[in-house]
């Protein structure tokens, strides 16, 4: 559906500006809206509620409609190994991609195989759905930090904390002309200008 190309534009807007949002349909309830104390207070709430709802059910669901099979077919069920008790409901399942790095990095899950080799397989391997992951991740991770946390002194920790490593850090990885890119190594023995 063509309205869901602009939903993440649209959340963008409300993840940065949240209070001349929230202040802006305030005023549009009140004064246009406003035919009964109810109604205001339905409008005001029951609207941005109900359509936010919506959005996280269509992406929830809409993500697992196509699937026809979580399980891992043929070889690729010996790719992954499950290291933790507390995920063997995934045991020979198709794991769901955000998960799986959070997992990866927590030592939860490792692979059979390298990782370039795992990611080219990835729709046999991995589910691309929305999670609860992904919904925690938007309330608290970008709803609550631009609600609550998002002022001059927090910026500036945060940024301070990641570009205050010093040049030689960064050259580790961007070495010359020291910008961003992006490549592949096919070998680890390549450098980072053939990548």
């Amino acid at each position: 559906m063509a309205i869901f190309s602009v939903v993440p534009e649209l959340l963008l807007i409300l993840v940065e500006f949240p209070v001349t949002i929230i202040l802006g349909w305030f005023f549009v309830c009140y004064t246009c809206l406003f035919n009964s104390f109810l109604g205001f207070l339905f409008y005001l709430f029951g609207v941005p509620v109900g359509t936010i709802g919506g959005i996280i059910l269509y992406l929830y669901v809409a993500c697992r409609f196509p699937m026809t099979s979580t399980a891992l077919e043929g070889d690729y069920a010996t790719w992954v190994n499950i290291e933790s008790n507390e995920l063997d409901a995934y045991k020979g399942q198709k794991i769901p991609i955000r998960e799986a790095y959070e997992w990866y990095i927590q030592n939860k899950i490792s692979f059979n195989k390298p990782l370039l080799e795992v990611f080219l397989h990835r729709y046999q391997i991995f589910r691309m759905v929305f999670t609860q992951g992904h919904l925690e991740e938007i309330i608290w991770g970008v709803l609550g930090k631009s609600a609550f946390k998002h002022d001059a002194a927090g910026d500036h920790e945060e940024v301070t904390a990641v570009y205050n490593l010093g040049n030689d850090f960064y050259y580790a990885f961007l070495a010359d002309p020291m910008f961003y890119s992006c490549g592949v190594a096919y070998d680890s023995s390549e450098s980072l200008e053939i990548a």
